[in-house]
Order: structure tokens, then C-alpha cells, then sequence
């Protein structure tokens, strides 16, 4: 019995996958220049009075295509087989957009400490943050 039990335990840990990301270079050019009369900046400070407004931040997370995944499951031969090809891969300019989004409609017209980091868990992301300030 301790023998079936040790291979049983065997078994679930050998038997268990780690979901690996998409193999797929990843290369973008965010534009700052699309934010017009809206100052972004990766320093802490700025070179100008202004009032900090509070941190804000934005996330956005890769994803699989549900729409595509619903329909095989329908062939239930199909049903857990994922293709690469399924994934969306987030642009770091909607998290920026999303960010400087965020920021106007708080009064904002400018972030200062900004960051822009590529997160690679499970589903992988973009995070952007920085602290919302008003000129």
C-alpha cells in the first residue's frame, strides 16, 4: 500500500507541465510624441512647479483568443490543443495610451517617474506606472 501511495505521489509530481510562454521575439517603439501638450518623463521631477496628482498605473495582459478556443470545443478531439498562433500579444503603446488615459481624465497633463516593464508571468504583461501631475 505505502508502495502504490509513493508512486501515486510520483507520478502527480513528474505528471505535472508548466505552461510556457510563446516563443516569439517581442520588439516595439512606443511614441511619446502622440501625447500632445502632455509631458512624460522617466525622471522623478521635473524642471517646472507642479502638483503631483497620485501614482497611477496600467496593466494590460497578453491573451489567448477565447472567441477561437470556444468553437473547438465543440470537436472535443480539439478541445485542449492550443496553438501560439491563438495568442494576443499586448502592445506596450496600449498600456502607455491606457496610462496617459488615465492621467487626463484625473486632471493630469503630465507623469513624471514614468516606467514601462514587460512582465513575464503567467499570462505575460506590460505594466506602466508613474505619478500623475498637473502643470
Amino acid at each position: 500500500m505505502k508502495i502504490l501511495f509513493h508512486m501515486f505521489v510520483l507520478l502527480l509530481i513528474v505528471s505535472c507541465t508548466v505552461q510556457k510562454e510563446a516563443n516569439r521575439p517581442i520588439a516595439a517603439v512606443v511614441d511619446y510624441n502622440k501625447y500632445n501638450d502632455f509631458y512624460i518623463s522617466e525622471s522623478v521631477t521635473a524642471d517646472f512647479k507642479y502638483v503631483n496628482l497620485g501614482k497611477i498605473y496600467s496593466r494590460i495582459m497578453f491573451e489567448y483568443n477565447r472567441s477561437h478556443h470556444k468553437n473547438k470545443l465543440n470537436s472535443p478531439q480539439n478541445a485542449i490543443k492550443s496553438s501560439a498562433d491563438d495568442l494576443y500579444i499586448a502592445d506596450p503603446q496600449e498600456v502607455v495610451d491606457k496610462l496617459h488615459q488615465e492621467a487626463v481624465n484625473i486632471g493630469a497633463n503630465g507623469i513624471i517617474g514614468f516606467q514601462l516593464e514587460y512582465v513575464p508571468s503567467l499570462p505575460p504583461s506590460y505594466y506602466a506606472s508613474g505619478v500623475a501631475i498637473k502643470k
